[in-house]
């Protein structure tokens, strides 16, 4: 539970980093109304100022929200403004030489992970970004409307000039599923700054903004087919690999069924080998091999990765067998056949074999039981 709460944590905090950016801002948001000196009827003029915007009956640095903003708007816009994009910068530089261990990528791996090796700080961008355009929001009943627009092209372009300078995405189809999105912000704030009439003897033309407004819907609508699609493509990939991988669990559900402890008895040095030509004994041992060879492969691939511990002794060597010692019967030769019992241990379990002398008809025999190993 230690290991799992600061990853947790962490992505809880980037699931709400918007929101928590744009309520510390909003503290600092004031709206101005009736200023002195402005407008007609001054001299009606009740309570002239600045007010809160969330709470418009109240006065911006005056009573509560002087306290609010001092006590806890400015440890809010430190701590997830300022602190947590330098923060993320921090932590991955000073970790950047671990970025390919297991035990970093299961706790940070999500900061990094979908960009490339010289660009796995990008994450500390895309929340500057985040924190830029949250105070452009918040702040835009002061500044306008129209600077509100212009500030959004610039973050818009910026975004997209370091996006296509650096390309810090692993994933081609990531890469341009977010120059897309930033191309069609762009050209919408583009467009709607023309919607602003900064002449006043001139209006403008109901038709350009009809046409500019449909231009705008269009674009944004083929975006969103794309991402649709994309998000299509790799739902297949996922589920392709999904049955793939089911496929395969079963193969080895099927090859563990088959008798491992043939296996194990016919991998013996050749010294102990029945050298009578007429026991098929040959073709047993090339099955045996080949079911050992599709089994390694099969745990292979499912082990991602782990140390799979190879029990089986491998050709040329000394069985480990534990138990009773072989016991030949009376009057066999060595070499042309081999009796005897004794327990070898697999997979967790141990299994006791008797072998039988080999038979013209029917090769050698096995007998045996398996039991639990102690």
């Amino acid at each position: 539970m230690r290991v799992r709460l600061p990853i947790i944590a962490l992505v809880v905090l980037f699931f709400y980093f918007p929101s928590l950016v744009r309520v510390s801002w909003s503290l600092f948001a004031c709206f101005p109304v009736d200023q002195p000196g402005e407008g007609p009827y001054p001299q009606y003029l009740v309570k002239p100022g600045v007010y809160f915007t969330l709470d418009m009956s109240q006065q911006c640095w005056q009573g509560w929200h002087k306290l609010w903003a001092l006590a806890m708007g400015i440890p809010l816009v430190v701590i997830f403004c300022l602190g947590l994009p330098a923060g993320v910068a921090l932590l991955l530089w000073h970790n950047r030489r671990r970025t390919h261990l297991p035990a970093f990528r299961q706790h940070c791996g999500f900061l990094y992970r979908t960009f490339r090796p010289g660009c796995f700080c990008y994450e500390a961008v895309v929340a500057s970004t985040t924190v830029c355009l949250a105070a452009i929001s918040v702040f835009s009943t002061v500044i306008g409307p129209y600077y509100e627009c212009v500030l959004f092209t610039v973050v818009f372009a910026a975004a997209l000039v370091l996006q296509i300078w650096l390309r810090p995405f692993a994933f081609n189809r990531l890469h341009y599923m977010q120059l897309a999105a930033s191309g069609c912000l762009l050209v919408t704030s583009f467009v709607t700054l023309t919607f602003f009439n900064m002449d006043r003897d001139r209006d403008t033309s109901a038709l350009y903004k009809e046409v500019m407004g449909g231009i705008i819907l269009a674009i944004n609508a083929v975006f969103v087919v794309y991402c649709v699609v994309c998000v299509v493509l790799l739902a297949q990939g996922a589920v392709r690999r999904l049955l793939q991988r089911l496929l395969n669990a079963e193969l080895a559900w099927c090859v563990r069924l088959l008798p491992r402890s043939l296996v194990t008895l016919l991998r013996l040095p050749s010294s102990r080998m029945p050298s009578d030509p007429s026991v098929p004994f040959g073709l047993y041992k090339a099955a045996a091999a080949g079911l050992a060879d599709l089994e390694a492969d099969v745990d292979q691939r499912h082990s991602a990765g782990k140390n799979v511990r190879q029990q089986l002794p491998p050709h040329g060597q000394q069985s480990q067998v534990r138990g009773p010692p072989k016991e030949s019967k009376a009057g066999s030769v060595p070499g042309d056949s081999v009796t005897g019992s004794g327990r070898f241990s697999l997979s967790g379990r141990e299994s006791w074999y008797s072998l039988d002398p080999p038979d013209s008809r029917s090769g050698p025999s096995l007998k045996g039981k398996d039991g639990p190993a102690e």
